[in-house]
Order: C-alpha cells, then structure tokens, then sequence
C-alpha cells in the first residue's frame, strides 16, 4: 500500500461502454487502456467457446479462429459518444 502511495500518478486511458449485448439486453462494461470492438471480440468470443482449446497450441488456435472469424464477420451498425 505504501509504494502504491507514493508512486507518481500518470494518465491512463480508461472509459465505460454500454452496448446491447447478445441476448438484446443493455449492458455495459469498463476498460482501461485498450477497447475494442468488431473482428477482435468475435474472434476472442471463438477462441473461449472452441472445445479444443488446452489442447491444441494457444497460437494455432489463435490464428485459426481469426481466419475463421474474418471469413464469418459481418460488420454491424456502431455509435461512438465522447463526452
């Protein structure tokens, strides 16, 4: 706690976004440094789901649902607010 405390602050992107989730349901999440959306998530959501993974190598697995999801993706309607 103390290093915590006496470290220097330093800016960080971070943000909430709300979103309609895959059930039609509002929902919202928070990030720190990175968001995304599109390709990354559907590809992410894959690899999770697959039922190889663990044993199957992380990278291949990787890879291979990146290339299935890019052939699969269909681009959706997306509306970006800063404030």
């Amino acid at each position: 706690v103390k290093q915590i405390a006496d470290a220097k602050g330093r800016r960080i992107d971070a943000g909430r976004v709300c979103y309609i989730d895959d059930h039609g349901a509002l929902a919202s999440r928070h990030f720190i440094n990175i968001a995304s959306l599109g390709l990354s998530g559907a590809t992410d959501r894959a690899v999770n789901a697959d039922k190889r993974k663990g044993r199957v190598s992380a990278k291949a697995l990787f890879f291979w649902r990146t290339v299935l999801e890019f052939v699969r993706y269909r681009f959706q309607d997306v509306r970006i607010t800063i404030d």
